[in-house]
């Protein structure tokens, strides 16, 4: 990957409440009360060591920061695409959908 610089943040969990929702058919939604710091392009799920990162297209990307059991790292093996949502006093302020990528780094 020539020309890309990645910079890593802290785990996105920190201070913000978040929630990892996984269902037995691969679909995958994350939610939280805080934005994050950078414009997410894609959600990364490293199998192996069974992390979960957002990822920006200028390289940034940032660990979400959540223990991965390992009956859920089997249905995140099906996932092709992740939900965000942004949270607000129990209210969703925006929602998107994001390409989610497997690796077995």
């Amino acid at each position: 990957m020539s020309g890309f610089s990645f910079q890593e943040l802290e785990d996105f969990r920190g201070e913000r409440k978040t929630a990892l929702l996984v269902n037995n058919e691969g679909k995958v939604a994350i939610c939280y009360d805080q934005k994050p710091e950078f414009d997410i392009s894609w959600v990364e799920f490293d199998s192996k060591a069974k992390k979960i990162s957002l990822v920006s297209e200028e390289g940034q990307y940032q660990n979400l920061g959540v223990s991965i059991s390992d009956d859920m790292k089997l249905n995140l093996l099906k996932a092709q695409e992740i939900l965000l949502a942004y949270v607000k006093n129990k209210e969703i302020i925006s929602c998107a959908l994001h390409p989610f990528v497997v690796s077995a780094n």
